[in-house]
């Protein structure tokens, strides 16, 4: 009987523990409220109220790809291929690779200058 007693008193706890009260911004009125404040609007209202919580941030990399990828370079002039591990940074359109001597990141932006990441 004590163990189910204290299993039932642990749990209201942890019930009160983790919960969150809301604010008015992140309850925001009902849609007819809304509609009422918008509709009555007086020099100092403040209108509609509302607090939208769907943003989750920004996902994903400005990189075509999740990881370096093996790929085939050829230099203009040259007749062999030069074996890199790069990816493609597709918001400021630079080919971005490893240099394989040394292991740092490199980019190709698109004046063909090479040029490290800092």
């Amino acid at each position: 009987m004590k163990g189910i007693l204290l299993i039932l008193v642990f749990i209201l706890i942890i019930n009160r523990t983790f919960s969150q009260s809301n604010t008015l911004y992140q309850t925001g009125l009902t849609a007819e409220q809304n509609l009422n404040a918008i509709g009555n609007l007086a020099r100092y209202s403040t209108g509609g109220i509302g607090f939208d919580t769907r943003y989750e941030g920004i996902k994903g990399s400005p990189r075509l790809f999740d990881t370096m990828l093996p790929s085939f370079l050829n230099i203009k002039g040259q007749d062999f291929y030069l074996e890199l591990n790069t990816n493609i940074d597709l918001i400021n359109n630079f080919l971005i690779f490893i240099y394989p001597g040394t292991g740092k990141m490199h980019f190709v932006p698109y004046t063909m200058h090479p040029a490290p990441i800092l």
